[in-house]
């Protein structure tokens, strides 16, 4: 009896690992669209954002990085003069990544791309020790 309740227990706990791992897999990818409007004297102005988290399928220093999120392929330029890009020296095919396209109220355009980790909460039992 105690061998099939310590077995259960272990294929249990085997479940709950291979879900915990499956939904951070889950989460490793994000394609988000953010659009901002501002009305002022002058007219209404525009900021927009997008982000895409997934992972490098093609890079190409200073030229362009494609990454795939979700199953669809995201590429962009990292050699257009009218943005302010910044790369961070990790990158690498394969790789996960952060990148952040956005244009702001006054239409300058920035690109940033940057390492991406996956953050698991860890539950940390507080113990109380007696003195």
């Amino acid at each position: 009896m105690r061998l099939a309740r310590r077995v259960f227990f272990i294929a249990a706990a085997g479940v709950a690992l291979f879900a915990a791992g499956a939904m951070a897999a889950a989460q490793t990818s994000s394609e988000t669209k953010a659009v901002t409007k501002t009305k002022t004297s002058s007219g209404t102005m525009k900021a927009k954002a997008h982000s895409v988290v997934g992972t490098v399928t093609a890079y190409e220093a200073g030229k362009s990085i494609e990454v795939e999120a979700n199953g669809k392929k995201h590429s962009f330029d990292l050699d257009d003069s009218n943005e302010t890009v910044s790369v961070s020296s990790e990158v690498a095919i394969g790789g996960k990544v952060k990148v952040v396209e956005k244009t702001d109220k006054m239409g300058k355009k920035s690109l940033t791309v940057s390492m991406h980790s996956v953050k698991m909460k860890s539950h940390k039992s507080a113990s109380k020790s007696s003195s």
